[in-house]
């Protein structure tokens, strides 16, 4: 089966927030990938739930001391229907 975009979903929060949640537009159906960008601004290592019960895999961080950013990528699979 082919791949396809099927909907994206984005959230800005400035505030000093330790959780911030954004639910997708539509249901996310079983074998959907989920991927999640975040942006952060201390050197922390973010972590991603959801209340699916999805487990989330890290696929990368990189912190900018000089700039003081950094950047994180999680992704799951999605598992139910």
């Amino acid at each position: 089966m082919a791949s396809a975009w099927v909907q994206d979903e984005t959230l800005v929060d400035d505030s000093s927030a330790s959780t911030i949640a954004k639910a997708f537009g539509t249901n996310v159906t079983a074998g959907n990938l989920i991927l999640v960008a975040v942006g952060y601004d201390s050197d922390v290592t973010p972590t991603c739930t959801d209340s699916l019960g999805n487990t989330y895999t890290a696929y990368g961080k990189l912190w900018d001391a000089t700039n003081v950013q950094g950047h994180a990528h999680r992704g799951c699979l999605h598992r139910y229907g």
